[in-house]
């Protein structure tokens, strides 16, 4: 199922030319990515591995947050023959200080989307693989509903302001606990807290 999900659309034919760099840095998304898109056979149904091109890689952002302990994805993705990025910046830290009144967690995701953007940039990678999986889409949805007062959720596929990277969400048909079953089954890592 994940596989399929991985390849499903016209991504996985887009990526053989492409260098793609996964986000890898909340709980079993990056191991379960990581892990799949490093599979023989998991890019076109004639491929024997990853998209082809110059690769594929992952970045982990670490915002400084109590709680958060990267050190398995620093240990498992590497391992994956998988170029791996750890960026550490204090987003927490600065959120705390320059905020009046905005939502914390979006302060947040802007910060870690403009480092993972930076990192992709800086390593030539043209497409930013997200591992947000359907329970997320149907959360957003959600709050976009009552907060917001509109119909809307994340895309699985769009390009960026700068219109220099595109970003996909392979994982939109996959449910959270789908995820969380495939890493404990293919043992693609511990769960990050």
């Amino acid at each position: 199922r994940i596989n399929g999900s991985v390849s499903d659309g016209n991504w996985i034919a887009e990526l053989q030319a492409d260098r793609a760099v996964l986000n890898a840095s909340r709980n079993n998304s990056p191991f379960a990515g990581s892990y799949t898109l490093s599979l023989p056979g998991s890019g076109d149904p004639g491929s024997t591995g990853m998209p082809s091109g110059d690769g594929y890689g992952a970045v982990t952002v670490d915002p400084q947050i109590a709680g958060y302990d990267p050190q398995p994805l620093q240990d498992y993705i590497p391992a994956l023959g998988i170029p791996y990025y750890f960026k550490s910046q204090a987003i927490v830290e600065r959120a705390l200080k320059t905020m009046r009144g905005d939502s914390f967690c979006a302060y947040c995701s802007r910060m870690r989307r403009g480092i993972l953007y930076a990192t992709a940039r800086e390593h030539g990678y043209n497409v930013v693989v997200l591992a947000q999986h359907l329970d997320d889409l149907a959360e957003t949805f959600l709050m976009s509903a009552f907060h917001g007062g509109s119909l809307r959720t994340m895309k699985a596929h769009y390009r960026n302001d700068a219109d220099d990277l595109r970003l996909i969400r392979p994982f939109v048909y996959v449910r959270e606990r789908q995820l969380v079953d495939f890493a404990r089954t293919a043992r693609a890592g511990p769960p990050v807290p």
